[in-house]
């Protein structure tokens, strides 16, 4: 709509401009010739929708869980022993007779001289001649004072004296020596021979035995059922707007002078031109 006025303002100019041209070759001021847009209202029905939250109900599935029974095929791996024979080194002792020179011990009797002390006499007896004041006492007997005279009294003590003597003599006898001598004998010694033996040895062996079991798994499982839910649902409806469209709209205006100027309150901008019927410069004015 916009574009179709302004190609009509432009043809509406054009003409303007030749007619404006064709009267100033007459000498007569020619009218203001000019076309505008003017505001136009007017009246519609159109079509607009609202929103409006509603409860509807629909076909849907809910999740059961069900214990269900199946089988499948296990297969076990069970250890079976068994018995089988291998060839073995086995180590055996084997006595065998070797000759060993040993050092015996023996014992033999030597003859020794040595010299031997001996006892010849323990001691002997003695006298002693004391005075009657002194006690002697030898072996608890006590001697009687013999009375000498008036003014001495005195007595005799015989005692034993201890003194041992000795003799040394010379005495031969035989001493047990021992003595190292080498002597051969026959000494058993085992020794360790490696054979070879067959024997049985205990293994295992790994069986694969298939079996069938039974076992319970949870299903899910779809039922169908019935649900609410709330949506939002545009609803058309019809309404009156008042809108605006420009129209184009041609309007003349005559060209007053005054002092030799020439205005024209032309609406579009025009340049300066000669005037050929005054002969002076018009003045456009702009708006």
């Amino acid at each position: 709509m916009f574009r179709k006025s302004l190609t009509l303002l432009a043809l509406t100019l054009t003409l303007a401009s030749d007619t404006t041209a064709r009267a100033s070759d007459n000498g007569v001021p020619p009218p203001c010739v000019f076309t505008r847009l003017v505001p136009q209202e007017y009246t519609v029905e159109r079509i607009a929708y609202r929103f409006e939250f509603r409860t509807e109900t629909f076909d849907t599935f809910r999740i059961e869980y069900c214990q269900e029974n199946r089988e499948r095929t296990v297969t076990d791996r069970v250890k079976v022993p068994f018995t089988r024979w291998i060839l073995r080194k086995v180590p055996k002792e084997v006595t065998e007779t070797q000759e060993q020179t040993v050092m015996r011990t023996v014992f033999k009797c030597v003859p020794e001289t040595i010299t031997k002390r001996r006892v010849v006499a323990q001691g002997h007896w003695e006298t002693k001649t004391l005075a009657c004041t002194e006690t002697v006492t030898v072996g608890h007997a006590c001697y009687p004072c013999t009375i000498v005279s008036q003014n001495t009294h005195f007595k005799v003590v015989k005692y034993w004296r201890v003194c041992p003597q000795y003799e040394d003599y010379q005495v031969t006898i035989e001493r047990k020596v021992a003595c190292r001598v080498p002597e051969t004998i026959q000494v058993p010694v085992c020794r360790t021979v490696w054979c070879e033996e067959k024997c049985a040895v205990q293994d295992f062996r790994i069986e694969a035995r298939p079996r069938v079991e039974t076992y319970c798994v949870t299903v899910p499982r779809q039922v169908p059922c019935k649900a609410t839910r709330t949506v939002r649902v545009a609803v058309p409806y019809t309404e009156t707007v008042t809108c605006v469209r420009y129209v184009p709209q041609t309007i003349c205006r005559t060209v007053v002078v005054v002092n030799h100027c020439v205005t024209a309150p032309c609406e579009p901008a025009a340049h300066f031109r000669r005037n050929v019927a005054v002969g002076y410069r018009d003045c456009v004015a702009h708006r």
